[in-house]
């Protein structure tokens, strides 16, 4: 399946600066084009739902074998976590 970038209308992600609404995003740095609008939500919703589990269930983990050890843990998972998301 190919996609075709003219029909997908890819101008409604593009960054313009001179104008005050205009924000920069995730579609063009990662080529999320050709991706369904679903697809790109759930992208963003999952740093959403990471912090929400962090908070939930890490501090009864660090209560338990110390907040070093944990937040030695998560820093690593996160940074392996953001490796995969740029390269994959």
């Amino acid at each position: 399946m190919t996609c075709n970038l003219e029909q997908n209308n890819i101008t409604k992600y593009r960054v313009d600066p001179n104008d005050k609404f205009s924000f920069d995003n995730l579609v063009i740095p990662y080529e999320l084009q050709c991706k369904s609008d679903n697809q790109i939500g759930l992208i963003g919703s999952m740093c959403f739902l990471g912090w929400a589990f962090g908070c939930l269930i890490l501090p009864k983990f660090a209560d338990k074998n110390g907040r070093k050890s944990i937040f030695l843990v998560s820093v690593f998972v996160q940074f392996f976590l953001w490796v995969a998301i740029i390269y994959g």
